[in-house]
């Protein structure tokens, strides 16, 4: 945002100051080129080289202020929103109410809340920046269109009535700019009745920004085409005009996003339904956001929500997303700034293979060996990327690269689920190479060398063909296990349970048998009772006991857990599957007629007959097309039950993902 008024004001102040004053104006007039030019990084560091001597004197206590404003401006620029509204809100404290630096102080607030998903601050802000300006001029029509963002999910008559001001100020005739302003305001309008629940009324709204934009016969469209294209396919879909919803959608390319080359996360996280979290089953949202180069989540917005607390709940999920930046250079630049997705909530865990954990000895060895904590790191994968690498430069230079105190940190870039494969597998061979150099406990360097077989597969592998290999290179690794003495070590229990889960692949229940019993054997000295890995391994026992009616055998297994009939959700059990039904008759033919292709995740529990229940779906891109083919896939879908108690028991919270892919 311009702040080129205040900085001719905070220049005179400098300049009227004290000894060394030419010096700090010329530091203060680098940073605010930098600002206008837009490197906000640059910008930032120039005016936190400032603020301490500004900060120093109390007659400065204004220009202290706008200096922090800048600073919150620019870090809002640079993706951290968060930080932008701790500065700007300091900055308005000292600041004149109602000034010029006030008003552009508050306008700024109002973004950086919007990006952050504080809606409510937003909204003050937005309000308070109205206050101090002329409603029709530009900041004026910042501050109320700012506000019909913001209000749009939880007061439409108030959200409403900003738009209508806003565009009763401006002209659908100008620049090319002003025109694509007035067309991006009227979709906006057109969201507001959409998600006051009046779809029918907000497409002529759609309409009129696709007219006051581009034709859809025009060959070459920009992003503010494709959003309105999609806001108009979802008021189609609404008013169940689904001939038309599926035009939008091809003419706005969501349905070839796919083949472009988009695919779903490597960490993409659902927000938990009632009881555990405020949203119910039947919220559904549909948010917009862009994605990075690096894989890391920006501008998150929804469009649609059946509910206000949806939008604001998926809203913030969907800002700890990441990707990896090699899923992420195979989808043009272009059509990463609009990616819209289909998105509910789901039940108890993910029910994703999560990762191996640290048996104990490595623990107590790490926190000897390698005590430095780690600095705090952001929730999203792909924004602690850059963080824990700039942290392994800084230890390296600290303690060098052959140093115990760089295991932490390698250790959890190898678990990123955002990095490359390469990243991780040189992570991990690292790691290893300091840990056997180290002699560390074989707790670390047998959970090093699992990781990293796995980290090693070849590429483009099918999921069979991966399964088999894994479990050839895992059975060659419990073979060196026992050859070192280690046979019965905690991390050859990890080894047979990681065995065991892909032995479930081909159905390979003699393996999965000779695994599970393995790590039953562990000595308890090594593997306590009630830990995640020997559980596991009872439970699933005990279901391929009772698979083959050996009843009394799977009873003392149960009984032997000490554990509740809900086993599936306690330990994580996975039901293996025994029919799948998916076959090119569930590709949509309507879909299929406009080459659309698409990504589902659907959600359901598992009753004790193997069948699904409460099939429905989670997350989908592109938006409401594949949903109804997917829920139909799964609903004929079939698992081994779970036994427990004495009878089969259900699996709750279970969630799968499927492709429909045009074959070519």
């Amino acid at each position: 945002m311009s702040i080129r008024s205040v900085a001719v004001a905070l220049s005179l102040l400098l300049a009227s100051g004290t000894a060394g004053a030419a010096t700090l104006q010329e530091q203060y007039t680098a940073a605010q080129t930098a600002f206008d030019a837009g490197r906000m990084a640059e910008a930032r560091a120039g005016f936190a080289a400032i603020l301490p001597r500004l900060d120093a004197n109390p007659k400065m206590r204004v220009q202290a202020a706008l200096v922090r404003a800048r600073m919150g401006s620019a870090a809002t620029a640079l993706a951290e929103p968060e930080t932008g509204i701790a500065l700007l809100t300091a900055a308005l404290a000292a600041l004149p109410e109602k000034s010029a630096g006030w008003t552009e102080a508050q306008l700024d607030l109002g973004l950086a809340a919007e990006l952050a998903v504080d809606y409510d601050t937003a909204a003050r802000a937005y309000r308070a920046a109205l206050t101090a300006v002329d409603p029709g001029n530009t900041l004026g029509l910042t501050a109320r269109i700012g506000l019909a963002r913001v209000l749009m999910f939880s007061d439409a008559p108030a959200a409403r009535a900003a738009a209508d001001a806003a565009l009763a100020a401006m002209s659908p005739t100008g620049t090319p700019a002003a025109r694509a302003q007035y067309a991006q305001l009227l979709s906006l309008r057109g969201r507001i009745e959409l998600n006051d629940g009046k779809p029918a009324a907000a497409r002529p709204w759609f309409d009129k920004a696709l007219t006051n934009g581009r034709s859809l016969n025009n060959s070459k469209v920009s992003i503010a085409d494709v959003r309105n294209r999609g806001d108009l396919a979802i008021a189609a879909f609404q008013t169940g005009d689904l001939d038309a919803a599926r035009k939008y959608l091809a003419y706005s390319g969501a349905g070839t996003l796919r083949s472009m080359g988009f695919v779903l996360g490597a960490e993409t996280p659902l927000p938990q339904c009632a009881p555990a979290g405020p949203l119910a089953k039947d919220d559904m949202a549909i948010v917009e956001f862009s994605i990075d180069k690096e894989g890391r989540v920006n501008g998150v917005t929804p469009i649609f929500a059946t509910r206000a607390g949806a939008a604001v709940e998926m809203a913030r999920a969907v800002r700890e997303w990441s990707w990896s930046a090699a899923s992420v250079a195979k989808l043009d630049a272009f059509w990463r700034q609009a990616v819209r997705l289909e998105l509910r909530c789901v039940d108890g865990r993910d029910n994703r293979v999560s990762r191996q954990t640290l048996g104990p000895k490595a623990v107590e060895w790490l926190a000897t060996h390698a005590p430095e904590p780690l600095p705090p790191l952001p929730a999203a994968s792909a924004t602690a990327l850059p963080a824990l690498r700039a942290e392994l430069a800084r230890r390296q230079a600290a303690f060098g690269v052959a140093s115990p105190q760089l295991l932490p940190v390698l250790l959890r870039i190898a678990a990123n689920p955002a990095q490359s494969v390469r990243e991780s597998s040189e992570a991990l061979s690292n790691a290893l190479a300091i840990a056997e150099t180290a002699r560390a406990p074989h707790d670390l360097t047998g959970y090093l060398r699992i990781e990293q077989l796995q980290a090693d597969m070849p590429a483009k592998l099918n999921y069979a063909r991966t399964a088999d290999l894994i479990i050839q290179r895992l059975a060659a690794l419990l073979a060196r296990f026992d050859a070192e003495g280690e046979g019965q070590s905690f991390s050859a229990a990890q080894a047979a349970s990681r065995l065991a889960a892909w032995a479930a692949v081909p159905r390979d229940n003699a393996r999965m048998r000779e695994a599970y019993a393995r790590v039953l054997a562990t000595p308890v000295a090594v593997l306590p009772e009630g830990d995640f890995l020997r559980q596991a391994a009872r439970l699933q026992l005990a279901s391929l006991e009772a698979a083959d009616r050996n009843l009394d055998a799977a009873n003392a297994l149960v009984a032997a857990t000490g554990l509740s009939p809900e086993q599936c959700s306690a330990v994580a059990v996975t039901p293996v599957t025994t029919r799948n039904s998916f076959s090119e008759n569930d590709f949509p033919r309507e879909a299929l007629r406009w080459g659309f292709e698409g990504s589902v995740r659907v959600a359901f529990d598992i009753d004790a007959e193997g069948k699904p229940t409460g099939v429905r779906t989670v997350l989908a891109s592109p938006p409401l097309v594949f949903d109804d083919s997917a829920e139909h896939v799964y609903r004929a879908s079939r698992y081994q039950p779970i036994f427990g108690g004495g009878r089969s028991i259900g699996c709750s919270g279970q969630q799968k993902g499927i492709n429909f892919e045009i074959k070519r």
